[in-house]
């Protein structure tokens, strides 16, 4: 398990110190798509259209999930390739070019995402036990799609076999980073906040919005960038 760990994070900070600036903005733009919801609420809130208008609040807010769920998996997909390319040593494209290579992974992604959440869901209703071995048996399905270009049900396939016989590693991995990752974010946010609230007193809204682009941002490169290099590990053993 520790080989995994140490293995996968030199990975990631070799592809870091590639592009620098592109994994960063990457990131900021894929934390900012997936915190449109939190962001126009509290603005909304802010100004008092939610008092004023309540329905035509909650009729915006579920127009901008859907569209921040849809750029979401976007620029998910287009960040992973552009790390896959990253660690592959192929051409670098540019966001638009790994954007618009995107849109055809798109439909297969979420299938397969919303696929995998049932086999993981159903196998917690069983035993739970079963919960936890499909997740880790397909945890790599969602690469299997948008880098393989395999179908869903040969990417959970595929995925299982990446991990056969390694399991049990992975699972301790993956819990690993998870309660690392948990552990880490919430010592930021508290101590951001004590320092924002020092700051920056009277202004909340600010502050919100600031702790979750910023630590977003770090913990979106993090996260994206750990897995991606896991995955290339498992694949390259394979």
């Amino acid at each position: 398990m520790t080989h995994i760990i140490t293995t996968s994070w030199k990975r990631f900070v070799h592809l870091f110190k590639k592009q620098p600036k592109l994994c960063f903005l990457y990131s900021l733009i894929l934390t900012l798509c997936s915190s449109l919801v939190f962001i126009s609420g509290g603005i909304m809130q802010a100004t008092g259209i939610v008092e004023k208008n309540p329905q035509l609040s909650i009729i915006f807010q579920i127009a901008v999930l859907c569209v921040s769920a849809a750029l979401t998996v976007v620029f998910s997909i287009a960040m992973i390739r552009f790390l896959a390319r990253l660690h592959e040593k192929n051409t670098i494209q540019t966001i638009a070019q790994e954007v618009r290579s995107a849109k055809n992974c798109i439909i297969p992604g979420i299938l397969v995402m919303i696929t995998y959440n049932i086999i993981m869901f159903g196998g917690f209703l069983l035993l739970i036990i079963p919960g936890f071995i499909f997740a880790v048996w397909y945890s790599f399905a969602f690469f299997g799609v948008i880098l393989e270009n395999k179908g869903i049900r040969e990417s959970l396939s595929y995925s299982k076999k990446l991990v056969q016989g390694q399991s049990w590693s992975l699972f301790f991995v993956i819990a690993f980073f998870t309660i690392a990752i948990s552990v880490s974010s919430a010592l930021l946010i508290n101590l951001s906040t004590l320092l924002f609230s020092i700051i920056l007193p009277k202004n909340l809204l600010i502050m919100a919005i600031v702790q979750v682009i910023v630590l977003g941002t770090l913990f979106t490169l993090i996260q994206v960038g750990f897995t991606t290099s896991l995955y290339t590990l498992f694949r390259q053993k394979k």
